[in-house]
């Protein structure tokens, strides 16, 4: 056999029975990449949890296997249906897997202040996290030769967090269950119910029992005090630049600085007027500053405080020094008969026609530096006549 000849057959093999293995391999490979990508299904944030909630509510209405419902309505979302496999839905409810805790969390630091603010969040494995804190720090000395250099204590305590249940109720429509839909508005409910109680214990919670303990309580007496009674520009900077300075003069490190305030104060700030009838804040407010520090308005700042029912207050310090403890497993209920407060009245899931969905999250909250914050009291700043 010559060269031409071995060229020709080796062309032949390859031709015959080479290529085809090959076209076939590069189908295989094509199918598996378009079956991966079919399998992950980019969602928005609080989709996932809301998710798991209809399904778990659903197969408690109908008594069917939650597996089974989460095949049905969802099929891409291998998570989801992992997670309802998992779970029977029975004494103790639901437990939602730490990735969808996750993805709640994520979305509630786009709706709730404080963790708008970046404080930190740590885990909590357990119902109890012991974090130490420094309340005294050590001393400098210049000295000369030969001298001993004197000894310095750094003060330590410990800021011990303690799980608080925080519960949401969330009725939902049988309606919406059966006609399939609405995660995003259940996501945007319960979203919005723990944020707004969030933010308001944060702040303002008094330390019982069963609240946390919020910056408005954890903060050091000598860095609370009353807005001046008369309001003008000048005493409003005053009372601002004294919240700053209260901070500053504890050697805090604003590594995370912010004011926090309420509807009505953002309000005056953004419109009072200077001698020259310009407003005097505005163009700093309109980038997110109020004198060089990021701001953040919530209506969950109370301005129904006080005898009169018309004052408020501002919270000024550093975010990095207030810790969020947060279990991250949460517990879902499910009920299609209880009866629930709206908020004016007591009314029954089961005459209603809807299914009452409670999620519990347990958490804590505390400052690791007394001072670190400042807040201004009695403000009744923007308040109508």
């Amino acid at each position: 056999m010559n060269k031409d000849e071995l060229k020709n057959m080796i062309t032949d093999v390859v031709k015959e029975q080479i290529a085809p293995l090959m076209t076939v391999d590069r189908k295989n490979a094509g199918a598996i990449d378009v079956q991966v990508k079919d399998r992950q299904e980019p969602v928005e944030p609080g989709t996932n949890l809301a998710r798991m909630i209809k399904v778990a509510a659903m197969a408690k209405r109908s008594r069917k296997d939650p597996k089974d419902i989460a095949l049905s309505l969802y099929p891409k979302d291998e998570a989801l249906i992992k997670a309802m496999s998992e779970e029977s839905g029975e004494a103790g409810g639901y437990l939602v897997p730490p990735e969808f805790s996750k993805d709640l969390i994520e979305f509630l630091r786009a709706e709730a202040i404080v963790r708008r603010a970046q404080a930190p969040v740590l885990s909590m494995n357990s119902n109890v996290l012991n974090i130490p804190k420094i309340t005294g720090g050590s001393s400098a000395f210049f000295i000369g030769e030969n001298e001993n250099i004197p000894a310095t204590d750094v003060q330590v305590g410990q800021l011990q967090l303690t799980a608080k249940k925080l519960a949401a109720l969330l009725p939902v429509s049988n309606d919406l269950l059966r006609d399939g839909g609405g995660e995003k508005m259940m996501s945007d409910d319960l979203v919005t119910s723990l944020a707004g109680a969030e933010d308001t214990n944060f702040l303002r919670g008094n330390g019982s029992q069963n609240s946390p303990k919020g910056i408005l309580y954890a903060v050091n007496s000598a860095n609370k005090f009353d807005a001046n009674g008369t309001i003008n520009l000048q005493n409003v900077m005053a009372d601002l630049t004294k919240a700053i300075a209260r901070v500053k003069k504890a050697k805090v490190r604003l590594t995370k600085p912010v004011w926090f305030f309420g509807t009505n104060v953002w309000q005056y700030l953004y419109t009072v007027q200077n001698g020259f009838g310009v407003p005097a804040f505005q163009s700093q407010m309109d980038s997110g500053k109020l004198l060089g520090y990021t701001f953040l308005e919530s209506a969950d700042i109370p301005e129904n405080l006080g005898t009169g029912g018309d004052e408020s207050e501002i919270y000024f310090g550093n975010a990095a020094d207030f810790v969020i403890g947060q279990n991250m497993q949460l517990i879902i209920d499910i009920n299609d008969s209880a009866a629930y407060y709206n908020g004016s009245s007591v009314v029954s899931a089961f005459s209603l026609d809807q299914t009452v969905i409670r999620v519990i999250s347990r958490i804590d909250c505390g400052l690791r530096h007394d001072k670190a914050f400042s807040v201004i009291e009695k403000v009744k700043w923007g308040v109508e006549a």
